[in-house]
């Protein structure tokens, strides 16, 4: 089963211990440290791994913000895609935009940072 789990883990303030669990994604917090469990990696474009490739961005940062993103928007065009939005704090907290999927497994479409909404989250 190697290759088939991403683990993300944050420093948060205050976190009570919980735990959820869904088919897709296991949180766990203890104190201050919050642990996200994907089950699947995601899957990427030829597409996206070349605009990590150009923008010099991080898979650890993309299934950061796929797994716990500040904002889910629904694609204007396409029904089956949404876009995840969070802060990558190695980036001095610039917005991250990850186009993805909606449907499993997630296939990541693109991404890029997005200077619209630094001062919006």
């Amino acid at each position: 089963m190697r290759g088939r789990f991403a683990a993300v883990s944050l420093r948060l303030p205050i976190a009570p211990p919980f735990i959820i669990q869904n088919p897709t994604l296991n949180i766990a917090a203890s104190g201050r440290l919050l642990l996200v469990i994907m089950n699947q990696r995601p899957i990427y474009t030829q597409h996206a791994l070349d605009r990590m490739a150009k923008r010099q961005l991080q898979a650890a940062w993309i299934e950061l913000v796929i797994t716990a993103p500040d904002i889910v928007e629904d694609d204007k065009f396409d029904p089956e895609l949404e876009h995840r939005l969070g802060r990558v704090p190695e980036l001095a907290n610039r917005v991250l935009r990850v186009i993805v999927t909606k449907a499993d497994p997630i296939r990541v479409v693109t991404m890029h940072l997005d200077r619209k909404m630094k001062r919006k989250l």
